[in-house]
């Protein structure tokens, strides 16, 4: 693993070999913004559209201080 120094945050270089199924994939999405996928460029694009997609649920969408939760 090689670390290298970004501005105040540190940040590491991994490789490493795991399977090549959804599970892995979804794994990977639930670290959000933390971590970058360099490898292969099928998970990058997929990683890519869900953010697409999640942004796309917050974009021109009114922000209300009050919740419309009915329970």
């Amino acid at each position: 693993m090689n670390k290298t120094g970004l501005g105040n945050s540190e940040t590491y270089l991994l490789t490493a070999q795991v399977p090549n199924d959804q599970q892995t994939l979804w794994w990977l999405m639930g670290m959000g913004a933390n971590v970058k996928v360099l490898a292969p460029a099928a998970w990058r694009e997929a990683l890519k559209t869900n953010a697409e997609q999640v942004l796309a649920h917050y974009r021109d969408v009114p922000v209300s201080s009050e919740t419309s939760d009915t329970r």
